[in-house]
C-alpha cells in the first residue's frame, strides 16, 4: 500500500516560478480581408538570459502569425516567464537545459490560449497544437549568460 500523502518526502525541482506575464501582444486586424487568404505562417520563438549569479531565469516564449497581405489579421504573443533556484537547494542541472526543456513549456500554454482566444474574438480562431518544446529548443541559440 503506497504512503499516505502526508507521509510521503516533499519532493521539490528546486526551481520556483516566481510569474508568467504577457509582455507582448500585438494584434492588427484587418476590417475588410481577402476572403481567399487563409493559410498563415506561424513561427514561435524562444529567448532566455541567465542571472549572472546564476540564481534566476528570465524566459521568453514568443509566436509570431503572419498572413498574406490583406490577410485577416497579424498577430504576435510574448510572455515571459521568471524562474528562481530555491534557496538551498541541490540542483544537478543547468539553466539552459531547464530553459530548453520545462521552463518553456510551462509558459507555451498561456501563449496558445491567448492567441486562439484574440483570434477567435474576429471569428477566425486560430487553434495552435502542442508542440515539441525540446526539439523547438534545439534550433534555437544558445541563452545569454
Amino acid at each position: 500500500m503506497p504512503p499516505e500523502p502526508q507521509d510521503r518526502p516533499e519532493r521539490s525541482s528546486g526551481v520556483k516560478l516566481v510569474r508568467i506575464i504577457p509582455i507582448k501582444v500585438a494584434f492588427d486586424v484587418n476590417p475588410s480581408p481577402d476572403p481567399k487568404i487563409t493559410s498563415a505562417t506561424v513561427n514561435v520563438a524562444l529567448q532566455s538570459m541567465i542571472s549572472t549569479d546564476q540564481k534566476s531565469l528570465f524566459l521568453t516564449v514568443g509566436v509570431k502569425v503572419a498572413h498574406a497581405e490583406n490577410g485577416p489579421y497579424q498577430l504576435e504573443v510574448v510572455f515571459a516567464g521568471e524562474y528562481q533556484k530555491e534557496e538551498g537547494a541541490e540542483i544537478n542541472w543547468d539553466w539552459d537545459k531547464f530553459s530548453r526543456a520545462n521552463g518553456a513549456a510551462i509558459i507555451f500554454p498561456y501563449v496558445r490560449e491567448m492567441v486562439t482566444n484574440l483570434t477567435a474574438r474576429i471569428g477566425a480562431p486560430l487553434f495552435l497544437p502542442p508542440i515539441n518544446i525540446a526539439a523547438l529548443a534545439a534550433s534555437e541559440p544558445t541563452p545569454k549568460k
